[in-house]
């Protein structure tokens, strides 16, 4: 389980940074909207190469870019929503997990309210931008250990800050 909101990112630094930054964000992003799975399901660290090079998929470029606008669109609501929790609750924020019932219905009333609004923008982007949950998902967790797919994310992000890159 993640802490939600756990570093909030300063948008002034500078894109490159910044860049790097909503990358590494990119799996905290999609635990917080409970869409990636439980990681200690994820298979034995003990799997072949060959078993673990034929697991990971290829993706698109295409999906690259649509996730990389999903993960742009999704920021800025994370941001704000762990602002506002954050002046109901103080400085420790609540671990939430969307996808986990149990972890909102602890929260108290205002709190559930905002994390349940986070979640459903963060699906709702995801969606929009071309991806199912699952494809993101898939996205997410294979740049955790893909440094090449982590490249790519990193080159979409910077083009799609670019003024002509909308």
């Amino acid at each position: 389980m993640t802490k939600l909101f756990r570093n909030p990112i300063d948008l002034h630094i500078n894109s490159k940074l910044r860049t790097s930054i909503l990358v590494s964000v990119c799996s905290m992003i999609a635990a917080i909207a409970g869409i990636v799975p439980d990681l200690t399901m994820l298979p034995s660290t003990t799997l072949t190469q060959t078993a673990s090079a034929q697991s990971r998929q290829e993706f698109s470029d295409g999906e690259i870019v649509n996730y990389a606008r999903a993960v742009l669109a999704i920021e800025p609501k994370r941001q704000q929503t762990y602002d506002e929790i954050r002046q109901i609750v103080g400085d420790t924020v609540p671990m939430v997990v969307c996808s986990e019932t149990r972890s909102l219905n602890r929260l108290n009333q205002d709190v559930r309210v905002l994390a349940t609004n986070y979640c459903s923008h963060a699906k709702k982007m995801i969606e929009d931008n071309n991806l199912t949950v699952s494809r993101f998902n898939e996205i997410t967790r294979q740049q955790q250990t893909n440094a090449q797919l982590q490249q790519r994310i990193q080159g979409a992000l910077l083009q799609l800050q670019q003024p002509s890159g909308n």
